[in-house]
């Protein structure tokens, strides 16, 4: 103990109680590995910042990340019912644009003077087989003379306008849509 009193040492502080304080700070750190409680010093600033170094999340920040992440998810899972709807409303347009364009090429093909004008088709059901995926669709087919203006016109000029609406029950709203398409037949 003479030997350390009397030889400086630079990580001793000065005199006795220097050594002192020395020896208790490194008693308190051995001390603080087994009894974690005991109080650190004012003075041993270094000793503190190691105790308390964070090395990952707490408990409380992960059950935040994971509530956080779960909200994000039941928002995105709202969507996809919605979109199932639109994806589907666009498929039956696509549908009954296909079933308007099939009945005027029908119609068309007979020739302009064996297509007369007219209600041709009333509003009904395209097909009768409710297993067949037309069934809910209806079509209304409608021919009349045209003028060169193209509006409807009493007589004979040369110009016949086909007129094919479809009509669908909607999956958003449940409403029912319509699609409509014009084709003219001339004699010329």
């Amino acid at each position: 103990m003479s030997k350390l009193m009397n030889e400086p040492n630079p990580t001793l502080k000065s005199g006795v109680s220097g050594w002192v304080l020395n020896e208790m700070s490194r008693l308190r750190r051995r001390l603080s590995l087994i009894l974690p409680f005991i109080p650190v010093a004012a003075g041993d600033r270094s000793f503190g910042q190691q105790r308390y170094k964070k090395n990952g999340f707490s408990i409380i920040e992960g059950t935040v990340a994971i509530v956080i992440l779960i909200i994000g998810l039941l928002a995105v899972i709202q969507l996809f019912p919605f979109a199932l709807r639109i994806i589907g409303d666009s498929q039956n347009l696509t549908t009954a644009s296909n079933i308007a364009l099939a009945k005027i090429e029908e119609i068309s093909s007979m020739g302009y003077d064996n297509i007369n004008t007219g209600t041709i088709e009333t509003k009904q059901r395209v097909s009768s087989d409710p297993n067949i995926y037309l069934y809910n669709y209806q079509r209304q087919t409608t021919v009349e003379y045209v003028d060169s203006d193209f509006d409807s016109s009493p007589t004979d000029v040369g110009f016949k306008k086909i007129t094919v609406t479809v009509f669908w029950q909607s999956p958003i709203g449940s409403t029912e849509k319509s699609i409509e398409i014009n084709s003219l037949v001339s004699n010329y």
